[in-house]
């Protein structure tokens, strides 16, 4: 069992309470952890704290013995639960006790389970409550001090119950894990591994999460090296290549590690932010700047208003003012937000910096990064603000147009690199280990699969899609992962097996409109290849909208999936932007690795038509701005065609062109 920093020791916050109990974490979210314990170590121990951050009580139920706390700002790797008993009974038990005056000590005990010989029941649904005798090895002892803590199947490294010593005898009993259905009405789906269904600890093409950090591996060092420059700059500009994993690390790696620096919590019922531990607090924004990075930017000032619990007609006047441009109104949003919150911590994190250039105007280039400077040099001693950044490798350059900013990048600056041979196994063995799978069958695997992994920083992303297609089809082949790894395509061939299966799956009308879609993610570059381009809403008719959706899962969580087709589509694009209202392909690696795409791709580029549908989808963008600002001066717009540029698009009427135009959105003609 290696995650014994997630079964944690609690304490009273009353000095004349003596009492403990054990607790451990059973998941998390962006802001904090959730604590599995004993009902009755809640009840004794009297406001509850865990390494001195208070608790929240989310659910408490006597007679079932069971209780879940909330820690806001604690971050640790959540256990996983299983709702089957050992086969042979061969159990752990860890816990605290005392080992000296006011000092403890975490023991772990073998254990062995009794059958079911207690028939309690539930007094209001009648139902049996499922404990089990627990009876420890070698004459040791159940302290009651062990109360709470996780009862750990031998055979699968799995939570199956939790430890109870209220009657402080040298037995004690379990409850089963299966109980805390019955407590938490919001329980997580997957939070419990079973034979049939098991959260796939792998993420595919789409970059960790916060929520995700348990999953992330193989970067221990970069983050240190990360921190050793955030001691002196206040950016960080992380530069890699495409697919090399800079999000992943930033989201998984960076925050939660800055977040664990500076704890802040919000008390239940209390308008102001009480702060704990340094008397800091830390909150963490993150941005991409699309196509208009202050409006991005107000969208996360309203999430963070909301949780502060800020009045709406404040954040709106914040609002107004980011996306009017004043000077100074990103540092004003955030000086009035944290006013007297005494040392306030704020990471602002800028995904995807590039964009600024690929997607922006000149003016609004300047206006962004003089705001960013702005903020950097009227700081407070209040409020202490940090910028992260993420750029390509191949896009960083066009910072240096602006001189001062380049040099605090400069400083700042982290170019991420191929990750080390070894660190790649643990991305392919860690997340495994939290599964059920057999140590020896995970070995096996990860050495062969890392053999496959070529030189290039970008096969990282190769390899996670590679793990989540096996991951997710190893049931049809009786759970042998690497005969699984296999059918799939390997390391090299699983992205274009996912994106050929999804289109097997289209009948001939999906497909005409999914090849449109998938024409429109990409644009050609001056110098030859193609990178991923943001789509807008505007480009798609509302079907051809709808596939697009169902291509990035993003009517999932809404039930809106009709059949069992559009469940089995893979998710090749993801939705960008506040409202959803712009589409992306998932990762430039699928350009490079299927095959088909690269045929279509040139099919359309053929006589340069596809750069000249691009240019003309452009001028039609800043035409609908102009409309919209109504700043409309049909004499002083540059985006009319002319000369040869207008005879050059009449040829998108050809035969040959025209089928890639023929899903745009009606009433709102591209030409």
């Amino acid at each position: 069992m290696k995650n014994n920093t997630s079964i944690l020791l609690i304490q009273s916050q009353q000095p004349n309470n003596t009492s403990i109990g054990t607790g451990f974490i059973i998941h998390q979210d962006e802001y904090g952890s959730y604590l599995l314990t004993c009902a009755h170590v809640v009840k004794q121990v009297e406001e509850p704290i865990v390494r001195g951050l208070n608790t929240k009580e989310i659910a408490l139920d006597e007679e079932l013995d069971l209780a879940l706390l909330y820690v806001r700002g604690l971050s640790r790797i959540p256990l996983k639960l299983r709702q089957k008993k050992c086969v042979n009974n061969n159990v752990e038990l860890i816990g605290f006790s005392n080992f000296s005056r006011q000092t403890y000590q975490i023991k772990k005990r073998k254990a062995t389970l009794l059958e079911n010989n207690m028939f309690l029941r539930h007094s209001k649904s009648n139902q049996e409550i499922k404990t089990w005798e627990v009876i420890a090895k070698e004459n040791h002892e159940i302290e009651s001090g062990n109360s709470g803590g996780p009862l750990i199947c031998e055979e699968t490294g799995n939570v199956i119950a939790v430890v109870s010593n209220r009657r402080a005898s040298k037995k004690g009993y379990a409850v089963s894990i299966e109980h805390l259905k019955d407590i938490w009405v919001d329980i997580p789906p997957f939070l419990f591994e079973s034979d049939s269904q098991i959260e796939s600890p792998f993420v595919g093409l789409s970059a960790f999460s916060i929520e995700q950090a348990h999953l992330f591996f193989g970067r221990d060092r970069e983050i240190e090296e990360i921190f050793e420059k955030f001691k002196e700059n206040r950016v960080l500009t992380i530069v890699g290549d495409s697919g090399s994993g800079k999000s992943s690390l930033v989201k998984a790696g960076v925050i939660p590690k800055y977040r664990n620096q500076v704890i802040e919590y919000i008390s239940e019922g209390d308008e102001e932010l009480r702060v704990i531990e340094d008397n800091q607090c830390f909150f963490a924004i993150d941005i991409r700047p699309v196509r208009s990075p202050f409006d991005e930017l107000a969208h996360r000032i309203d999430q963070l208003g909301a949780k502060l619990k800020i009045k709406s007609e404040k954040i709106s006047h914040l609002k107004s003012q980011i996306r009017a441009k004043q000077q100074g109104c990103i540092l004003d949003a955030m000086e009035q937000i944290f006013y007297k919150k005494e040392d306030a911590n704020l990471l602002i994190y800028i995904d995807q910096f590039e964009e600024l250039f690929t997607l922006c105007s000149n003016t609004l280039q300047k206006e962004f990064i003089d705001e960013l400077l702005y903020l950097l040099d009227h700081q407070s001693e209040e409020l202490n603000i940090e910028i992260v950044l993420t750029i390509r490798k191949d896009y960083y350059n066009l910072i240096s147009e602006y001189e001062r900013f380049f040099e605090l990048t400069q400083k700042g600056k982290y170019t991420l690199h191929r990750m080390q041979n070894e660190k790649m196994l643990e991305c392919i063995e860690e997340p495994l280990k939290l599964t059920s799978i057999n140590e020896q069958q995970i070995k096996t695997f990860a050495k062969v699969v890392q053999k496959d992994m070529g030189d290039e920083s970008s096969e990282l992303t190769l390899l996670e899609i590679a793990l989540t297609q096996t991951w997710k089809e190893r049931k049809s082949y009786d759970n042998d992962l690497l005969k699984t790894y296999h059918e799939i395509g390997e390391v090299s061939g699983a992205l274009a097996k996912l994106a050929d299966n999804t289109y097997k799956i289209l009948d001939e009308h999906e497909k005409e409109m999914f090849q449109y879609i998938m024409l429109r993610v990409v644009k050609l570059n001056d110098t030859g290849g193609v990178t991923r381009r943001l789509a807008d809403r505007e480009e798609f008719s509302g079907e051809v909208w709808y596939l697009a959706q169902r291509l990035a899962s993003s009517l999932d969580n809404q039930g809106l999936f009709t059949n069992e087709k559009s469940a089995k589509l893979g998710r090749l694009l993801i939705m960008k932007g506040t409202d959803g209202s712009y589409v992306e392909l998932i990762h430039e690696a699928l350009v490079r690795q299927w095959y088909m795409y690269q045929t279509w791709i040139k099919n359309a580029s053929e006589n340069s038509l596809k750069r000249v549908h691009e240019r003309i989808i452009r001028y039609n963008a800043i035409y609908r701005y102009h409309q919209k600002k109504g700043k409309f001066r049909f004499q002083n717009l540059k985006f009319l065609l002319q000369g040869y540029e207008l005879e050059r698009s009449k040829d998108l009427f050809s035969n040959n062109y025209k089928k890639y135009c023929n899903h745009s959105a009606p009433k709102k003609e591209i030409w």
